[in-house]
């Protein structure tokens, strides 16, 4: 797996095809691949993902207007 594609570089799905960039173009960053593993570990552990994170963030601070919990909500937290 890369997130970057140099021009002419080589890719193949294995038993299937392979084929050359003559463009290549990608929106993946590594910071984009990893935030995509984290979430793909966590679903196959049935803990709730980053959505699921902050969802339950938010809930917390309607149910507790606290600064602390407005924090946490906002991601800012130690």
């Amino acid at each position: 797996m890369v997130t970057e594609l140099p021009e002419g570089a080589a890719v193949s799905a294995p038993e299937l095809a392979t084929w050359r960039f003559a463009d290549p173009q990608t929106r993946l960053t590594p910071e984009l691949l990893l935030a995509e593993i984290r979430a793909t570990v966590d679903r196959l552990n049935q803990r709730p993902d980053s959505t699921g994170r902050c969802l339950a963030a938010v809930d917390t601070y309607l149910a507790d207007r606290t600064e602390e919990n407005l924090a946490a909500a906002r991601g800012r937290t130690g």
